[in-house]
């Protein structure tokens, strides 16, 4: 396989954005004839992301019509495939003990059923920790804290850090671009399955734990699994 071909598949699966694949057919020294029909031709919504940038013109134009000015505070049922998508800002995820989850956000949110988009410059979702979710994030980092039953989290443009204090079901957090902190009590390491792979950055993981082979880890274990993929950044994993 020529790299050229090795960077369409990358594109393909999703790995890297169509200008990321732009901008590495130019580094091989291709013509911008060449790679101006891959820019034309391939939008990001080819990418991990293409749910939120799909709704994203619609949810800017709401933006512009309706403008808020007070916060919104919102407190949502939560059914099997909720999922949460949100723009532009920095989001605080906590996991609570109740069977509802809270919202707060100044910006525009709008909800389809058990999809939930927002545009915001800061939000807080309270989540009920006995609930599967499905986050997607683009352009603002996301801090969380907490147990929970597990789900996906899919983010772009920014970092995430997470105090996870307790899982109870399988969860998968996949990264476009920025890094990842995950912290973890050493009970919960010792009993939760870990794979991690970083495909450009650094991986770190605790002292004493199994040796990084390449740019993947595995961490056995009897409990639920932790799977984890950043493409471009950097992987921590850490315990007290």
């Amino acid at each position: 396989m020529t790299e050229r071909e090795r960077i369409l598949k990358l594109l393909e699966e999703g790995k890297i954005t169509a200008d990321e694949a732009v901008r590495l057919l130019e580094a091989l020294g291709k013509s911008s004839s060449a790679a101006e029909p891959l820019r034309r031709g391939v939008e990001y919504v080819n990418t991990l992301f293409r749910n939120v940038f799909r709704a994203l013109p619609l949810m800017l134009k709401e933006v512009i019509q309706n403008p808020l000015e007070e916060p919104v505070d919102l407190t949502l049922e939560v059914g099997e495939g909720f999922t949460l998508r949100h723009v532009g800002g920095d989001l605080t995820l906590r996991f609570v003990d109740r069977p509802k989850a809270h919202l707060q956000a100044r910006g525009y949110v709008h909800r389809n059923g058990q999809t939930v988009e927002v545009v915001s410059e800061e939000s807080l979702l309270e989540f009920p920790e006995t609930a599967r979710f499905h986050l997607e994030l683009a352009g603002g980092d996301l801090r969380a804290e907490g147990k929970t039953a597990g789900g996906l989290v899919e983010y772009v443009g920014g970092d995430l850090s997470w105090r996870l204090t307790g899982l109870t079901g399988d969860l998968e957090i996949r990264g476009e671009t920025g890094d990842a902190e995950i912290h973890l009590p050493q009970d919960l390491f010792r009993r939760i399955e870990i794979v991690a792979l970083v495909q450009q950055g650094t991986l770190r993981v605790p002292e004493g734990a199994e040796p990084v082979e390449s740019d993947t880890w595995h961490h056995p274990g009897s409990g639920p699994l932790l799977k984890i993929r950043v493409v471009f950044g950097d992987l921590v994993i850490q315990t007290p």
